[in-house]
């Protein structure tokens, strides 16, 4: 009888521990797996992060783009147009008006022709640029490798061969996107030439650039005048 109730203790003590030992690790489970962070929710996140970032710069890019492409295409016929029809209307202006006239303003303001040529900018470049930069760039510097010869209308072509449009490297300018680009100049007189130009552009929001420069025109300019001596 006594062999018996040993034997019964020793059963009962040996499935406590079971119990005891097997709820601990069930628990430890538990906590454990409760306190492993949502790696896969924290790299999505990044993921979209960085998805973005490279959207917006293909936004500015793709603008930088737009601009190089109508800047460096020579002749672009709808604008020689409405160009000469400004240019005769001021002609008209001033041979109606006598040599004492002072104009305080823009004698071409309201008119057909002012108006259309306005109208001929914005559709042009109004999409690509900043407020500010659009009016800056189309006031001082847009199309004007139309007129390198110093003629009304150029008597040479201009077409892209290559354009290469990159986001600076440099850390300090996260702004700033380099471009080089390959031009054929081809003149109505005379033997093809290739240039290699250079510049950057800010781009203060996406898709909008607020500042475009060209650094370096490869000697373009000065190759165009030389040529009209």
């Amino acid at each position: 009888m006594c062999r018996r109730n040993k034997y019964k203790t020793y059963f009962i003590f040996i499935l406590a521990c079971l119990l005891i030992f097997g709820c601990s690790k069930g628990e430890s489970n538990v906590s454990s797996n409760a306190a492993s962070p949502p790696v896969s929710d924290e790299k999505a996140e990044t993921q979209a992060d960085a998805n973005e970032v490279k959207a917006s710069q293909e936004k500015n890019i793709a603008s930088i783009r737009a601009v190089l492409e109508t800047e460096l295409t020579v002749p672009n016929e709808s604008y020689l147009q409405v160009q000469q029809n400004l240019s005769n209307k001021y002609d008209e202006i001033y041979a109606t008006d006598s040599e004492e006239t002072v104009y305080t303003a823009d004698p071409t303001e309201g008119t057909p022709e002012r108006e259309a040529y306005t109208e001929f900018l914005k559709q042009t470049y109004e999409p690509y640029f900043t407020e500010n930069g659009f009016d800056f760039y189309t006031s001082a510097f847009a199309l004007t490798f139309h007129h390198l010869g110093g003629h009304p209308e150029p008597d040479y072509e201009i077409r892209i061969q290559n354009l290469k449009v990159e986001k600076s490297n440099n850390p300090r300018a996260p702004l700033v996107y380099n471009f080089t680009v390959l031009i054929d100049y081809i003149p109505k007189k005379g033997e093809p030439k290739q240039f290699t130009m250079t510049g950057n552009a800010i781009c203060p929001e996406e898709g909008k650039i607020g500042e475009l420069n060209f650094r370096d025109d490869g000697g373009l300019q000065q190759y165009i005048m030389d040529s009209q001596l």
